[in-house]
């Protein structure tokens, strides 16, 4: 695993959260707009941060530099936040299993955790969904899988995901 320092930057009552952990259309919209403002701001020279909505705003940040410009930012907007570390997260906070797969594997999520932001905040959707595509197929191919193997797997996936919503 990276022996690199990561903080975890978590956004907290930027936006309501509604009673099924979804966030209002407009709301949703104000959030992105937060995300690509921090981005142009300070995380641009982090070629590893990432941020994911849990749903608030989790942002990981691996340069000092940018941490401080985005913990500047978020203060003179009066957005309230954590800093906590990451992978292994103080108890109740975003963060790895121990020796579950990301944990593990660190050095090869981080980029594609980046890439994902990246291409989250700069691509329009049409690209985006292209983006998808072309990552989960490149993900299947190096194991061999036919086009039809990718589709029963996604469609599993897809299954096991709507489980979970059913269950929480």
């Amino acid at each position: 695993m990276t022996n690199m320092r990561i903080k975890t930057i978590h956004i907290k009552e930027y936006v309501p959260i509604l009673d099924n952990g979804n966030i209002a259309i407009e709301d949703m919209l104000q959030l992105k707009g937060l995300v690509k403002e921090i981005y142009d701001h300070a995380l641009k020279n982090d070629h590893l941060f990432h941020f994911f909505f849990e749903p608030e705003l989790i942002i990981r940040i691996t340069v000092d530099g940018c941490l401080a410009k985005t913990k500047s930012f978020l203060q003179k907007g009066n957005i309230t936040f954590e800093e906590y570390n990451y992978p292994f997260d103080p108890e109740g906070k975003f963060g790895e299993e121990r020796g579950g797969v990301v944990a593990n594997n660190l050095d090869f999520f981080l980029p594609v955790f980046h890439a994902h932001s990246v291409a989250a905040l700069t691509m329009n959707e049409e690209d985006y969904f292209k983006y998808l595509e072309r990552v989960i197929h490149t993900g299947f191919n190096p194991k061999l899988y036919s086009y039809e193997q990718e589709g029963k797997i996604l469609a599993q996936l897809a299954l096991k995901r709507l489980e979970l919503i059913k269950e929480s």
